[in-house]
């Protein structure tokens, strides 16, 4: 149940970024159209054979020689970088350097892998666009100082180390699924406004430049220990960073920020410093004892499920649609400021804490199709849970996770008590059931068992005896009829 919070929060956060069809991974351009990226002239001056050019003399020395010098290196198996991406590889051909795939709908050419060197400046074609994804490259991709080059895809490889120094016009970079420990050059991308280096084996820390782009930023699942998203992070709109080793994390004016993702790491710390606009906020399994959340009016789904948190402020929060605050050591949740949440109080009497979840599910039009509501009680050592009750005192549920999908009731109290102490618990077991029932009806009707021993914990109507009143009260509680 605590994970299918999570994905649907993942989910919510996905539609999200649907909305931003530029930074989404499924719009991130994988083919290049052949005709939109040379001119009649420049074609005609690289297949010209007679004016004694040759083929290198079309193309930019360093970008060429950078480019070659990678698809000449080996894997461990000897084979060559470049005929993994073309089986007809030509070291002096760069029309071999990636492999065209031939659409019949549009009867269209398209690249789909490998380099291509085709921007013109100063009458030469530089490297613009790469996607090596997914063709098991090793080893070392330097791509630095090729100033023009825009698109670089070289996730799902077997890469320790990527170098895009002086790639000033760089825009989408996507590194995940390596094994690289750091990217050298970050700093000098000022044009980047995507960047996804999750699941590799960064530790940081990242040395991000004073001016940045970036709206779009994935560092999920690596090992991270520190990250300070400070004000050169204007356009920042997206942050994942779940499953690192962060222990705090601080927003300092990040106006545009609308989603954070930060579960699975050993945070303590987490604030937000002019930074009001964040709608979706995953912090669940991690160790904080205490956040402040009264800046973020726009919070709309908040995640912290699996923390230390003693007390939850969510007055100002009065958008909030989902929430998880399962798994924390909670003696009150006040929701009565959020009228989107159904709830106004769940509480805890005695020794014991509670948690509580809520949030929809949506069907493919976007309407809702479920609604998952929780409240948990967890009993403090030694004790034993009693029971949910109303606002009024009266027995609702007995299990400690109650589904609250058709309970009318806006506060709920999970109660609590030692062995023997539990209203209605009659031979002390921990539990209220249909032998409690039939014990207090033997001994109101004095068939066996002291009724005065039981008067502290079985005489439900306050009245000062054991009666059958009791009896048939505790069986009501027993079977859950109110």
């Amino acid at each position: 149940m605590f994970k299918r919070f999570s994905a649907v929060l993942i989910a919510a956060m996905m539609l999200l970024l649907a909305a931003a069809p530029a930074l989404a991974k499924t719009e991130t351009p994988q083919a290049v159209h052949i005709g939109e990226r040379r001119s009649v002239e420049a074609r005609a001056a690289h297949e010209n054979k007679d004016n004694g050019m040759t083929v290198r003399d079309a193309y930019f020395g360093g970008d060429y020689y950078t480019v070659l010098s990678f698809l000449e290196s080996r894997d461990s198996d000897g084979v060559k970088h470049g005929y993994k991406i073309n089986p007809d590889y030509d070291s002096d051909d760069p029309e071999t350097w990636y492999s065209i795939e031939y659409n019949e709908e549009e009867d269209e050419y398209y690249v789909t892998k490998g380099f291509t060197l085709w921007a013109q400046s100063g009458g030469y074609w530089h490297l613009d666009w790469c996607n090596i994804k997914g063709m098991g490259f090793e080893g070392t991709l330097n791509l630095k100082d090729c100033e023009f080059l825009e698109f670089l895809d070289c996730s799902d490889n077997d890469l320790t180390s990527v170098k895009i120094s002086n790639c000033q016009k760089l825009s989408q970079l996507d590194c995940s699924c390596n094994r690289i420990t750091s990217i050298e050059g970050l700093s000098g991308c000022s044009e980047l406004t995507y960047l996804d280096c999750s699941n590799c084996n960064i530790t940081g820390p990242i040395n991000f430049g004073a001016k940045f782009k970036l709206v779009y930023m994935d560092l999920s699942n690596n090992n991270l220990e520190e990250l300070d998203v400070y004000s050169f992070f204007k356009a920042l709109k997206y942050l994942f960073c779940d499953n690192n080793a962060l222990r705090s994390l601080r927003f300092h004016d990040c106006p545009a920020l609308m989603l954070v993702s930060a579960g699975g790491n050993e945070l303590t710390d987490v604030s937000f410093s002019y930074t009001t606009a964040i709608r979706f906020l995953d912090l669940r399994d991690n160790a904080l004892t205490h956040i402040n959340l009264s800046s973020l009016a726009s919070l709309q789904s908040l995640d912290l499920i699996g923390n230390e948190l003693t007390e939850m402020d969510l007055s100002a929060n009065t958008e909030l649609e989902e929430v998880g605050l399962l798994d924390n050591p909670l003696t009150e949740i006040d929701l009565s400021n959020c009228p989107l949440i159904p709830r106004d109080m769940i509480k805890s009497e005695g020794n014991g804490t509670v948690g509580y979840l809520y949030y929809q599910e949506y069907n493919e039009n976007g309407d809702v199709a479920n609604v998952v509501e929780l409240a948990a009680a967890y009993p403090g050592d030694g004790e034993r849970f009693a029971g949910w009750y109303g606002e009024d005192g009266t027995p609702l549920y007995f299990d400690p996770e109650f589904d609250l999908s058709e309970c009318g009731e806006a506060q709920l109290t999970a109660r609590f008590g030692e062995p023997g102490s539990i209203p209605g618990d009659a031979d002390g077991n921990g539990i209220v059931d249909t032998t409690d029932a039939l014990l207090v009806l033997r001994a109101a009707l004095n068939i066996d068992g002291d009724p005065a021993a039981l008067l502290s914990n079985c005489d439900m109507d306050g009245n000062g005896i054991i009666d059958t009143t009791d009896a048939l009260l505790i069986l009501r509680l027993a079977l859950g009829i109110s």
